[in-house]
């Protein structure tokens, strides 16, 4: 199991039923091994300089389709998504529909597609959950979790700027 940290700033450009983020931060990843491997140098905890580009659209009311791809010095770290979901009226308009993603690093891939749960607001937070079967390099298959948690803040009205500077901090626990 790893957990990982993204806390970043960019800009944001948002145009009516969709948006575009260009973010730069600072990534964190904590690996925890279930069996002991010496010559493994994914485990523990590393940190260092990310980037991100979280896009999103809704081509009509009832639909949402999101991208996110992000990369990091950390192991050569990369993780990339892309969600098609459904408005789901009785959850406060949240989303739900299948994933794709693909992560890895130096050493490791993973192919997942799954379900997810797009789109849950509690003021200025909001979160995902996923679920789904895995696949990696050395052809495992297993079960996967994920749940992703943000805030973003608007400083475009308090420096005056043109445009939304969105400032993520992005945290996930995967199984």
């Amino acid at each position: 199991a790893f957990t990982s940290v993204d806390t970043a700033i960019g800009y944001q450009h948002r145009w009516d039923g969709g948006a575009i983020a260009v973010l730069a931060g600072f990534h964190q990843e904590n690996h925890i091994l279930s069996v002991a491997d010496p010559g493994n140098r994914v485990q523990g905890a590393a940190s260092g300089p990310s980037i991100l580009i979280d896009m999103w659209t809704k081509p009509d009311a009832s639909t949402l389709m999101t991208a996110y791809v992000s990369a990091t010095s950390v192991y050569g770290g990369h993780y990339s998504r892309m969600f098609v979901g459904r408005r789901v009226s009785w959850l406060k308009n949240a989303f739900v529909g299948p994933e794709l993603a693909l992560m890895g690093n130096d050493t490791y891939w993973e192919l997942r597609l799954g379900a997810q749960l797009n789109s849950l607001y509690v003021g200025p937070w909001g979160a995902s959950a996923s679920f789904g079967t895995s696949q990696n390099q050395d052809n495992h298959s297993s079960l996967y979790g994920s749940l992703n948690l943000w805030r973003k803040l608007d400083f475009s009205k308090v420096f005056r700027l043109p445009r939304m500077l969105r400032i993520g901090n992005i945290w996930r626990r995967r199984f």
